[in-house]
């Protein structure tokens, strides 16, 4: 468990915490939201020290973590996942994965084995990938190459910050389903920051919401998606509402094929992030009379980027 205790944060006279009790339980996917400048990143750094409190106390399974003497001891505990997968750009991919297990005594040929097997459960086959550099990676295979660096020496807290927020939507997605599963089967404790409600959603078994570095209200998704605690947590849900592009929004930029299948059980009121999931699934998805491909998909999303 990690536990807040009276953690607030000042620079310069101006509070970036205040007050923040909050219990994370072990093995949750616990999410921290809020607009830029709320807190966020400011109270996941302080999980492995890279920030420390000016009043208060954080603690890791009852432990203080400010009396750890050896701040290394505590950090190898600790996976971190930054933007981008944050990978050295003049080593290798398996180079990259490997600096987090130099700690440990393991020869190189029991290195190149674990690294094959975790590539390979990120969908990265090692073959292809072990000896490219990161300028030869798209943005979603490096991500998953910072997973696998963090995840590779089974820490028992797992830290993402905005890990996804510089993917295309299909990318983003396709990692927040990856990270789900991993979480499922690794069972260590993940803390993710994001700004993104959506994502916030779909990731957290529980969540926080900031604002101004205050908490406004911890729960699981489906409570505060009903039960917002304020006119904030309201209007943030709202906004997330308002900015996802719908399944018939695509149909109405004119995408898609005439077609006389079944209709597939997917609504006009679904999210393009629910037609992505459905199209990882089957080809095409038939909705009313016209059927959509991830190729329709795509050039909506070119369409909207433009602008």
């Amino acid at each position: 468990m990690i536990t807040f205790k009276n953690i607030s944060k000042s620079y310069q006279g101006k509070l970036a915490l205040n007050q923040i009790n909050l219990a994370i339980d072990s093995h949750e996917l616990f999410v921290l939201v809020g607009p830029s400048g709320s807190g966020k990143t400011t109270l996941l750094k302080m999980i492995n020290r890279l920030n420390t409190p000016t009043v208060g106390r954080i603690e890791v399974d009852g432990q203080d973590i400010s009396q750890v003497k050896d701040i290394n001891d505590l950090r190898h505990q600790i996976g971190y996942v930054l933007q981008s997968g944050a990978l050295f750009p003049n080593l290798t991919v398996a180079q990259n994965i490997a600096v987090t297990l130099n700690a440990q005594a393991l020869s190189k040929a029991e290195q190149d084995d674990r690294i094959r097997q975790m590539l390979m459960r990120v969908s990265l086959d090692p073959d292809v990938f072990m000896n490219r550099l990161p300028k030869e990676l798209s943005g979603g295979e490096a991500q998953r190459v910072g997973i696998v660096r963090a995840l590779i020496f089974n820490p028992k807290i797992i830290l993402m910050d905005e890990s996804f927020s510089a993917l295309d939507p299909l990318s983003r997605k396709q990692l927040q389903n990856l990270l789900i599963d991993l979480h499922q089967e690794f069972q260590m404790t993940i803390v993710f920051v994001t700004h993104d409600m959506q994502e916030a959603l779909h990731l957290a078994t529980r969540l926080a919401v900031l604002k101004d570095g205050q908490i406004q209200q911890v729960g699981r998704p489906d409570q505060i998606q009903k039960y917002p605690a304020n006119q904030f947590v309201a209007d943030f849900f709202d906004d997330y509402q308002a900015k996802v592009p719908l399944v018939k929004d695509v149909l109405a930029a004119g995408l898609g094929q005439p077609s006389q299948q079944s209709a597939s059980p997917i609504a006009l009121q679904a999210t393009i992030y629910e037609l992505a999931q459905a199209l990882q699934q089957a080809p095409e998805v038939v909705i009313g009379n016209r059927s959509l491909t991830m190729a329709d998909l795509g050039t909506y999303l070119a369409q909207q980027a433009e602008d």
